[in-house]
C-alpha cells in the first residue's frame, strides 16, 4: 500500500515537474489593446493587401526566458467548443497568410520588459467574409534535464480573426421570413395565437447579409373600438445567415376580440465586430421595415351577432320576396230591365 502511494507521489510530482510551468509568468496582449485579458481581435483587411498585426509579450519572471508564438486554425473538440489547433508548423493555411520568410518565430523576452513582435499578412484575391485564427504561444524551459520521460508543451492562445472585404462584398440585409400562424392573418409573416385568453404575437426575422445586425422591433395593436396597446421588443443581435423569433405576449385582449390592425416597425442596425472606420458610412446605416395588417379572431360571440343579423336581414325583406296573388274581380253585365 505504501509502496502504491509513493509511486503516485512521484509521477505526480514528475508530470508537474516536467510541464513548462514557467509560461504563467508569461503575458500577451494585441499592441492596441490595454487589458491583457481581452485575447480576441478581429483586423479588417482587403484580399491582396498587406497588414500588420502587432503582437506584445511581456513577463514577470526574474529570469530570462526564450518565447515561442506561431499561428494556428480553429477546430472543433467533441464538446462542439471551438479551440486552437496544435500545429506549430508554418503548413497550416493561416500560417501560410504572412509574409515572413523565416519560419523562426522565437526570440528571449527579459524580465519587466515589452517585447513588441509585428507580423505582416496578405490574403488571396479568392477569400472574403469572416475567417477565424489563433495565435498561441509557449516558453522553452530552460531547466530541461536530458534524463525526462517525457515533455509536455503548455501554451496560451489568443483569437486573431479576419474580416476579409471589399466594399462591394459587405451586405448589410434582413427581412421578415413567413411564419405559420393559426389565427387568420393578412400577412402571412406575423403569427398569432391564443394560449389561455392571452394573444402572442410572432415575428420572424432572417439576417441574410454577411454582417451581424442588432434588431429592435416596435408596434402597436388597436381596433376601430379605442382599443389601443403599444409594445417594444428590445434589441436582439443577429449573426449572418441566422433567424430569430421574436414572441411577444399582448396579454388579455377584449372580449369581443376579432377585428385588429397590427403596425409593425422592425430597425436593423449593422454591428462589426471590429474596426469600421474605413468602411464606407452608407454600408452603416440602419434598415427599417414597416407593415401594417389585420388578424381576425373569430369567437361564439361573432357568430350569435352574426346569426341574430342575418335574422333580422331575413325578417326585413323576406316580405319583398313573398308571392302576391291577384282576386280577379267578378264582371257585372248590366241587363235592360224587363
Amino acid at each position: 500500500m505504501f509502496k502504491k502511494i509513493f509511486l503516485s507521489l512521484f509521477f505526480f510530482w514528475l508530470f508537474f515537474s516536467f510541464s513548462k510551468a514557467d509560461i504563467q509568468w508569461v503575458y500577451f496582449r494585441f499592441c492596441d489593446m490595454q487589458n491583457e485579458k481581452d485575447q480576441s481581435k478581429t483586423i479588417t483587411i482587403q484580399p491582396w493587401q498587406e497588414t500588420e498585426v502587432c503582437l506584445n509579450f511581456f513577463t514577470t519572471d526574474q529570469d530570462p526566458i526564450v518565447v515561442k508564438y506561431w499561428f494556428s486554425e480553429w477546430l472543433l473538440n467533441q464538446s462542439e467548443i471551438q479551440v486552437c489547433d496544435q500545429d506549430m508548423s508554418d503548413n497550416n493555411d493561416f500560417s501560410k497568410l504572412f509574409t515572413s520568410t523565416e519560419w523562426k518565430r522565437e526570440f528571449t523576452l527579459s524580465s519587466w520588459k515589452i517585447e513588441t513582435v509585428k507580423e505582416k499578412i496578405r490574403v488571396p484575391l479568392w477569400m472574403n467574409g469572416m475567417t477565424y485564427w489563433c495565435v498561441a504561444y509557449t516558453v522553452q524551459a530552460d531547466n530541461k534535464r536530458a534524463w525526462w520521460i517525457f515533455d509536455i508543451v503548455v501554451r496560451k492562445t489568443a483569437n486573431l480573426n479576419l474580416f476579409i472585404w471589399w466594399d462591394a462584398d459587405i451586405k448589410s440585409s434582413v427581412t421578415l421570413l413567413p411564419n405559420n400562424w393559426k389565427i387568420f392573418s393578412s400577412n402571412d409573416k406575423i403569427k398569432a395565437e391564443i394560449v389561455d385568453n392571452e394573444l402572442l404575437l410572432s415575428f420572424l426575422v432572417n439576417n441574410q447579409g454577411n454582417i451581424s445586425q442588432n434588431v429592435v422591433i416596435s408596434w402597436k395593436i388597436y381596433n376601430p373600438l379605442w382599443f389601443q396597446q403599444r409594445f417594444e421588443i428590445t434589441s436582439q443581435k443577429l449573426i449572418p445567415g441566422s433567424s430569430w423569433e421574436f414572441v411577444a405576449n399582448i396579454w388579455a385582449i377584449p372580449f369581443y376580440k376579432w377585428p385588429f390592425n397590427v403596425k409593425f416597425n422592425l430597425l436593423s442596425t449593422p454591428s462589426f465586430d471590429f474596426d469600421s472606420s474605413k468602411i464606407d458610412e452608407k454600408l452603416k446605416e440602419p434598415i427599417s421595415i414597416s407593415q401594417t395588417w389585420q388578424i381576425f379572431i373569430f369567437t361564439r360571440i361573432w357568430l350569435i351577432i352574426l346569426a341574430f343579423i342575418i335574422l333580422i336581414l331575413v325578417l326585413i325583406f323576406r316580405p319583398m320576396f313573398k308571392k302576391h296573388y291577384i282576386t280577379p274581380t267578378p264582371t257585372i253585365i248590366n241587363q235592360p230591365p224587363l
